[in-house]
């Protein structure tokens, strides 16, 4: 990996295969301008779901608002901004990432999305679902 004057890496490529025991649960692919993630294990996803509940600092509770249920719309929210912030900063630096599930691609984001109604809900070019199907598939 090299560092530019920008500060941004430039990596020059390679390949990561992570494992729980002896099943392949993701495959990562870096190249210059490209990263690739396959997920090759759903229940592994499920996963990383289940502890992001765990790991995300909870604000404190007050009144009624706490048990109101606009909590679940406030993380859903936070978590759009997010993804919209990254997905701009990744199409600004000419980097995509790409999701897939077992070889079948089910998102792009960054500088090669390239969504065709997804745009209107989260209000950036930069985020495009290539397959709901297989995002479905990837899961339940």
């Amino acid at each position: 990996m090299v560092v530019e004057a920008s500060g941004i890496p430039n990596f020059e490529g390679g390949k990561v295969v992570l494992s729980t025991g002896d099943v392949r649960v993701l495959k990562v692919e870096l190249g210059s301008t490209h990263i690739d993630v396959d997920v090759e294990d759903k229940e592994f996803i499920k996963r990383i779901i289940a502890m992001r509940e765990d790991l995300t600092p909870k604000p404190p509770e007050t009144g009624e608002a706490a048990n109101s249920g606009s909590e679940n719309s406030s993380q859903i929210g936070s978590a759009l901004s997010t993804a919209r912030s990254v997905a701009e900063t990744l199409r600004k630096r000419g980097i995509t990432i790409t999701l897939s599930y077992k070889g079948k691609r089910a998102a792009t984001i960054g500088a090669e999305a390239n969504p065709i109604l997804l745009h209107r809900i989260t209000k950036t070019r930069g985020i495009a679902i290539n397959s709901i199907l297989t995002v479905i598939r990837m899961v339940i």
